[in-house]
């Protein structure tokens, strides 16, 4: 574990509340990211240090963009509760751990979301949409079926520019997860490159 400058950039994911406020939220902290650029604060110990603390879990977690980025999306993609995975900037006091970050300040740079997903936790895409009306995201990119994005092509998306289609095809369980491991794998390998 090591104290670094930022700004470097990670992968995490997110689940949609579908509360009163619509949001993408933390899924250990449940911290809300309905705003551009979120701050990392400490919710169990409430210390004075800075957070991300050198004595504390607190933090802006990510995982590192490597050669291990493919088995952390296997991973990200496996938990059931996650809506969208996403490319972040972080900066300020930033921790390094093993497998990722912990920062003090973060904003999501791109989102990858798969569709089917979205219709096995039942949330509609007019719910995602109002989820990601208050961020201010590069890139945001809905996998799925061709008639399901030609959906989102039709629906009124003027408060969120930026949003990019992916086709793919649905042949089977295994073959979809496979077609969008790779949709978000490859776009981050070029994020990080500086090709995209």
């Amino acid at each position: 574990m090591k104290t670094i400058l930022g700004p470097l950039m990670g992968i995490r994911g997110w689940y949609i509340h579908r509360g009163p406020e619509f949001s993408l939220y933390s899924l250990i902290t449940r911290q809300s990211w309905n705003i551009p650029e979120v701050e990392a604060r400490c919710v169990r110990y409430r210390h004075d240090d800075i957070s991300p603390s050198d004595n504390c879990s607190c933090g802006i977690y990510t995982y590192k963009i490597d050669e291990n980025a493919r088995n952390i999306l296997c991973e990200l993609l496996a938990i059931k509760t996650i809506d969208t995975i996403g490319i972040v900037y972080q900066w300020g006091k930033v921790i390094e751990h093993e497998k990722g970050y912990r920062s003090q300040y973060a904003k999501i740079k791109k989102l990858y979301i798969p569709l089917q997903r979205l219709r096995e936790r039942k949330v509609s895409i007019n719910e995602v949409l109002r989820a990601l009306k208050f961020i201010n995201v590069d890139d945001i990119f809905f996998i799925g079926e061709e008639e399901i994005v030609n959906f989102i092509k039709k629906t009124d998306i003027k408060n969120i520019p930026n949003i990019k289609p992916k086709f793919i095809k649905d042949d089977d369980e295994y073959s979809y997860a496979w077609y969008i491991l790779n949709i978000i794998y490859d776009d981050i390998y070029n994020t990080k490159m500086g090709v995209k």
